[in-house]
């Protein structure tokens, strides 16, 4: 770890959180008691592209998105006045499962930012778990969760692909690009999602690495090892040696700026998934504890301590943070498609201003008759 003596000179107090969501990036600058003293804020573009929902392509031009997260903390620094020397570290949330791959010689991406919405992997989701090889891992873990009663057994018995996770989606696009084919048979392709990437841009392409957090939720990484899955991923031909170092959430160093992009080094402090960091910021750190978060999707995250939690029931264990002397998992549940769902009812003519829809269900009585639904099936 790099302490403030490695800078030459003694760092501020100021903290600044950026957090990069899947329709807004906002950066945001706290003083020594937290409290919130400016922010800038930008509408990320994405663009979509495919005649069919199972084609869908959910894209983020990578230069764009770059840009403006530097040009947000130039601008904070500025309005607050302030430069980077004020800044004791920078803390990163960010979507999951959007990721990227570039050349590891000189950082150029393959391709734009393919985004968590993206569906591109749907059929070859279907066709894998329709598969005789996902049945046999189901039916094995079956057998082995009856005479073990293990979680990891468990989690086999009901394993799936899904597109939401980052597997197959990587899969296809590696299949359609021929110069990430060409840069892997090299050794010189890298992968990663937005933290990896991220923090590998920040850091002048020094520091390539993954959080717990974000990597948990990917489809490549086992909860129960704390590791990538080496053998499950093999097993489809995924290429493990473009997978990047796991590293904390926070605790440690995880990077240091390039002093060309805010005029001095800044420590790169802490990063999380958005809904890990809800959690945390929510001040939910003891097991049990339980997290909404009602945005583009719908999530509820508990926290389920020192252990990951395996669930029937469409639960999905995931790291919360590690921390060097301190590990939590979360189970998590979500609705991915909420703001689409409430753009439509708006759209319709359900209601005119999306905050009456609290009051709306609130004017039904629950122990009576007159009950509220919403149906978005037809």
């Amino acid at each position: 770890m790099l302490e403030s003596g490695d800078y030459g000179e003694k760092r501020g107090t100021d903290i600044i959180a950026i957090d990069i969501g899947t329709t807004a990036i906002k950066a945001c600058l706290y003083d020594s008691r937290c409290r919130l003293v400016s922010y800038s804020k930008e509408s990320i573009s994405v663009q979509f592209k495919g005649a069919t929902e199972d084609g869908l392509r959910a894209e983020i031009d990578p230069d764009i998105l770059w840009n403006q997260l530097v040009t947000l903390v130039s601008e904070l620094l500025n309005k607050t006045n302030r430069d980077a020397r004020a800044i004791v570290g920078m803390g990163i949330s960010c979507q999951r499962n959007t990721f990227i791959c570039w050349n590891k010689e000189n950082g150029e991406p393959c391709h734009r930012l393919v985004t968590w919405k993206d569906c591109r992997a749907r059929e070859e989701c279907k066709k894998w778990n329709n598969s005789w090889s996902i049945k046999a891992i189901n039916l094995i873990g079956y057998i082995l969760h009856k005479l073990t009663r293990s979680a990891r057994c468990m989690a086999a018995r009901i394993f799936s692909f899904l597109n939401a996770m980052v597997t197959h989606r990587f899969l296809v696009t590696l299949a359609e690009n021929a110069e990430m084919q060409r840069l892997l048979k090299q050794g010189k392709l890298a992968f990663g999602c937005l933290d990896t990437w991220l923090i590998y841009k920040l850091s002048g392409g020094v520091v390539c690495i993954s959080e717990p957090s974000n990597a948990s939720s990917t489809g490549l990484f086992d909860p129960y090892t704390m590791e990538w899955g080496y053998g499950l991923l093999q097993f489809f031909s995924f290429p493990t040696s473009v997978l990047p170092r796991l590293s904390f959430s926070a605790g440690v160093t995880l990077a240091v700026t390039d002093k060309k992009l805010f005029g001095a080094p800044i420590i790169v402090a802490a990063a999380a998934g958005d809904q890990q960091s809800a959690l945390f910021a929510c001040g939910c750190w003891i097991e049990n504890n339980i997290v909404v978060s009602l945005g583009t999707g719908s999530f509820v995250d508990v926290n389920t301590g020192a252990s990951p939690h395996c669930s029937l029931k469409g639960l999905y264990p995931l790291v919360g943070w590690k921390f060097p002397n301190s590990l939590k998992f979360v189970a998590e549940g979500c609705s991915q498609d909420t703001a689409i769902i409430l753009r439509w009812a708006e759209s319709i003519g359900l209601f005119e201003d999306i905050t009456v829809t609290s009051r709306m269900a609130q004017s039904c009585s629950i122990s009576g008759k007159n009950y509220i639904f919403f149906l978005f099936y037809f």
